[in-house]
């Protein structure tokens, strides 16, 4: 999409058999305005190439169940879901979401159709970002072989029973940009990562420590 703005609701029910890589690539793109994750069943797999923005405007809600997975970037450069303004993750305890690298064939199938031959590794791709201002809303996620798992800082950043998992970096990184920043980091669970497992860093803000309870790590 070159960085302009795509309505995902016109990328929708489209399939394919017998391609050498049966998925959709969304390249470049930038989201405004309230948007779903509505890629269901049966329709092609959907993978992220050079960043997916969402916009300051834009809403990202990603129903229980969605699969996103992320091809791993040329060298000096990036691949991330970036958040600047809201994203919506609505998972559930038997769907999670699962953001992911094309190489990870246990969910979602074998996507990149190479039978097998490649395996993922931690900093595939770089992960989850928000930026000063944007909201971020992660409820039952599952964010695997990143380079930095979930890094957020925002006026809101709520991530509860997740996992995160087979990061290069830290697990789980936020930051508050004020004493009116919501900031709740609980019940997670961060599994064989390379950094630290939760990091907090409040800018010397006030932070509630009854909202960064109950979080697990491994590895």
């Amino acid at each position: 999409a070159n960085r302009f703005n795509v309505v995902l609701g016109d990328l929708q029910g489209n399939t394919g058999e017998g391609n050498q890589r049966n998925y959709m690539v969304l390249d470049r793109v930038m989201m405004v305005g309230e948007q779903t994750w509505s890629f269901g069943v049966g329709a092609l797999p959907v993978v992220v190439s050079n960043d997916l923005t969402v916009q300051q405007s834009g809403t990202l809600t990603m129903p229980a169940g969605s699969v996103v997975k992320f091809l791993p970037p040329p060298t000096y450069s990036v691949n991330q879901l970036l958040v600047s303004g809201a994203l919506v993750v609505e998972g559930s305890v038997s769907g999670r979401v699962v953001f992911t690298s094309v190489r990870d064939d246990s969910v979602g199938g074998d996507t990149n159709g190479d039978g097998g031959g490649s395996l993922p590794q931690p900093g595939d791709w770089d992960g989850i970002h928000s930026s000063n201002g944007s909201s971020v809303v992660l409820a039952f996620g599952e964010v695997r072989y990143s380079r930095w798992g979930i890094a957020g800082h925002g006026r809101r950043v709520v991530v509860s029973d997740s996992v995160v998992r087979s990061s290069l970096g830290s697990g789980i990184s936020a930051g508050v940009a004020s004493d009116t920043s919501e900031l709740v980091i609980a019940r997670n669970r961060v599994v064989d990562c390379g950094g630290v497992a939760v990091s907090v860093n409040a800018n010397r803000f006030n932070v509630v420590l009854g909202d960064l309870q109950g979080n697990t790590g491994e590895g």
